[in-house]
């Protein structure tokens, strides 16, 4: 797999196996709306300690530099802010303590390698997660 986060032209150059020689190209567009629209946020999640689903977040993208997430509870009240860059949250409350089962509403602020910031507020980007 061949993982591209700027435009431009890739070139491939193949030898197989009877040492014949194959050589092709692609053009190579980025496209960061699509990037953001196709990014995979679960909407559950079970830290309970069995090792199965145990974090929730996004997943790691090569066009992604750093994502700001903030939960929030039914209320409105911030339970958790990564405030080292990590993508993902385990559960836990600012002061550490595990948060019942329920519904929380997350805010994802996406900063791509471009250097591009995006906020949403739409529903894929604010949105539930069941514990």
């Amino acid at each position: 797999m061949l993982v591209v986060t700027e435009p431009g032209t890739i070139w491939v150059d193949v030898t197989d196996i009877y040492n014949c020689h194959y050589m092709d190209s692609a053009s190579v567009v980025t496209n960061e709306t699509c990037l953001i629209d196709q990014l995979y946020i679960p909407s559950v999640f079970s830290p309970n300690g069995d090792g199965i689903n145990e974090i929730w977040g996004i997943l790691p993208d090569a066009g992604i530099d750093q994502a700001e997430i903030q939960i929030f509870d039914r209320w409105g009240n911030n339970l958790f802010i990564n405030t080292a860059g990590s993508l993902f949250w385990d559960g836990r409350a600012k002061d550490g303590r595990m948060v019942p089962p329920g519904v929380y509403a997350y805010l994802i602020k996406i900063h791509l390698a471009s250097g591009s910031v995006y906020v949403r507020k739409g529903r894929r980007y604010i949105g539930e997660i069941r514990m």
